[in-house]
């Protein structure tokens, strides 16, 4: 009994070692990507010298047995590839991965996001911003210049965020929002606690996620993405 009772014990300590991860693959705005599959599921830490691979203990997105500890993960859908650094630390897991939005990345100009309060505030309240990457796990704040009611955002990823627009007085206001990097202008009224936004940025409704966010202000950037593209295998077709 006491042999069979150690038994048991040991498989139970070595099984809180292992977990099961599962893996949902999503695009910048929350829709699911098909065909995805994890291609990487590396150690960061070295062990006896190397990093362990674990993707063979995958079939598709879903992993079974992973030791606990920090991974890096390469997720491949078709040619694009997800990269995220994750911790697994529960018997069974769940991790969202988001493509990127971007479509032109520069390392010399980066693009400013200003959000202007239709009234400055006054010198006595704080105003400020923070947007919450609800996929991409990004995190932006800004404080609202005083007497001015201006902030920036300095090249946010492109995704959805929930947007948080606070003061020092109780004011709140939580708006849910799509954008694209062009976007780059948008105003905020207080009182009725809505933005204006340009065309590269959008108010989420009850109906985009309906439809899974597949018609209408998504339609008209999916075409403006995919016209880039073009222009940009044209242009390097000439070189």
């Amino acid at each position: 009994m006491t042999g069979q009772r150690c038994l048991i014990l040991g498989l139970v300590a070595l099984a809180a070692r292992a977990a099961d991860v599962t893996i949902l693959a999503v695009g910048p705005f929350g829709q699911p990507v098909q065909g995805c599959q994890v291609d990487s599921f590396r150690t960061v830490a070295e062990e006896n010298g190397a990093r362990r691979q674990y993707s063979d203990r995958f079939q598709r997105l879903a992993g079974k047995q992973i030791p606990l500890g920090e991974y890096e993960v390469r997720v491949a859908c078709g040619e694009a590839e997800i990269y995220k650094q994750l911790t697994v630390d529960h018997a069974n897991q769940f991790e969202v991965v988001a493509l990127s939005g971007r479509r032109m990345i520069s390392d010399h100009v980066k693009a400013k996001l200003a959000v202007k309060l239709d009234t400055p505030a006054s010198a006595d309240e704080t105003w400020w911003i923070r947007l919450a990457g609800l996929y991409n796990g990004k995190t932006y704040t800004d404080r609202f210049v005083p007497g001015k009611g201006e902030a920036a955002i300095t090249d946010p990823d492109p995704g959805s965020y929930l947007v948080t627009i606070s003061s020092t007085k109780g004011y709140s206001c939580v708006r849910e929002v799509d954008f694209v990097e062009s976007t780059n202008v948008w105003t905020f009224h207080p009182a009725s606690c809505s933005f204006e936004f340009d065309r590269f940025a959008h108010l989420v409704q009850d109906e985009d996620k309906r439809s899974q966010k597949q018609g209408g202000w998504y339609d008209e950037m999916r075409a403006d993405r995919d016209a880039l593209r073009r222009a940009i295998n044209e242009a390097l077709k000439k070189k």
